[in-house]
């Protein structure tokens, strides 16, 4: 049976979301169809060497942005589940019209953005072929989504597919059950889950000859993921150790707002480094030539997500250090024996930025145990995962 991706994000579009999509497809048994968005963004060429050729057929629905940076931004807020609802549905639209679904495939679903399962809603009540919604993050219960009434619209929205939905998957167990703790138990029977990868292939060289210890964060800021935490973190160090940080240098490489000038004065010009972004296979061999790499997540009570950054950090096997709420990314990091701090305690953030440090000068040998742990998150092992959960609805479309 042919399986038809349905996603706004996909290689070339630069969105972190694309390259976890195109890793399915490349490393799936299965003939893959992906029905994707054109639109007048940002691009990145080299997510394309990820896909290696695997043949597949692509089918374009073309996406015309809103020009105004701050009506773009509005929107993004009020309109519900988001911006991308009126694509999402003209895709569903054209699918049909032009036939590139029929009742004979199976249709996988990628949200974010969440719209793009209301257009899955929409061929399952048309077409009635078997369907798997795959969630990268919570939808209603997302913390960064804060507007009541929308959360309540959200909500509404949210169990319309999860009742039709065949399968659903989820990146982490924490956002499982998150999502599904408000239906009955037989809905949370037809939930998987099914992590991000990486691609081991794709990492760059690790002789960059630079001096010292670099500490380095890769990925952009929003909402309430800040870099304060690190930066007062590293301006605590700098008063009662200067000594540990004296050859140390941190950088941000990606896209942040204005960190204001007062984090800043008390610290040496050289230490702390704020980079532009970079494209995919740049950011790689920059993760890869790190001495320590960061996690920094926003400040909620906890985190269910799995940033798909988490897991190229684990892919560049370099130490990780993580500013992050209990929560997924925690746990992962301490199985892989990284610390873990809080980011709304910069004392916590300090000592075990520090502690961090202190191990990067004196490393040890990798436990066996961390191998392992690694090898769950390669994209050969994930692909195979995948593939799992589509036999096991083929054999028996129909089950819930």
């Amino acid at each position: 049976m042919p399986v038809v991706f349905l996603t706004h994000a996909f290689p070339p579009l630069k969105y972190a979301q694309s390259i976890q999509v195109a890793r399915f497809v490349q490393h799936s048994i299965h003939n893959i169809r992906v029905i994707c968005c054109d639109e007048d963004s940002s691009k990145d060429d080299s997510m394309v060497e990820g896909q290696n050729g695997k043949p597949f057929e692509q089918c374009m629905v073309e996406r015309r942005q809103v020009r105004n940076g701050f009506v773009r931004r509005l929107l993004a807020h009020v309109l519900v589940p988001d911006q991308y609802r009126s694509w999402s549905m003209s895709a569903a639209a054209q699918a049909i019209e032009r036939s590139w679904v029929s009742s004979g495939d199976l249709l996988v679903t990628f949200g974010e953005p969440m719209s793009v399962h209301l257009a899955g809603l929409r061929l399952k009540r048309m077409i009635g072929m078997p369907w798997v919604a795959h969630f990268s993050d919570p939808w209603a219960d997302n913390p960064h989504r804060r507007i009541p009434v929308l959360r309540q619209l959200n909500r509404g929205l949210e169990a319309a597919v999860v009742n039709a939905a065949d399968r659903l998957i989820f990146t982490s167990d924490e956002t499982r059950q998150l999502v599904m703790r408000k239906y009955p138990s037989r809905m949370a029977m037809k939930s998987r889950v099914l992590s991000h990868a990486f691609d081991p292939t794709m990492y760059g060289s690790i002789n960059d000859g630079h001096d010292g210890i670099i500490v380095r964060h890769l990925g952009n800021f929003y909402g309430r993921r800040k870099p304060d935490p690190l930066i007062k973190a590293v301006q605590q160090l700098y008063r009662e150790q200067p000594d540990l940080l004296k050859d140390v240098r941190i950088e941000f490489v990606g896209g942040i707002r204005r960190v204001p000038a007062s984090l800043l004065d008390a610290l040496p010009p050289t230490l702390i480094r704020f980079l532009p972004p970079v494209d995919y296979k740049t950011s790689l061999a920059l993760m890869k030539s790190a001495d320590l790499l960061v996690v920094i997540d926003a400040p909620f009570e906890q985190s269910v997500f799995l940033p798909s950054k988490l897991i190229e950090y684990i892919g560049a096997q370099r130490p990780i250090f993580a500013i992050t709420p209990p929560g997924t990314s925690a746990k992962v990091v301490s199985k892989l024996g990284g610390l873990v701090a809080h980011p709304e305690s910069i004392e916590d953030v300090a000592g075990k930025l520090a502690e961090s440090i202190k191990r990067v000068r004196l490393p040890q040998s990798e436990p066996a145990s961390n191998r392992l742990l690694r090898q769950e998150f390669a994209a050969p092992v994930v692909g195979a995962r995948f593939d799992v959960i589509i036999d096991e609805l083929l054999a028996n479309p129909l089950n819930k």
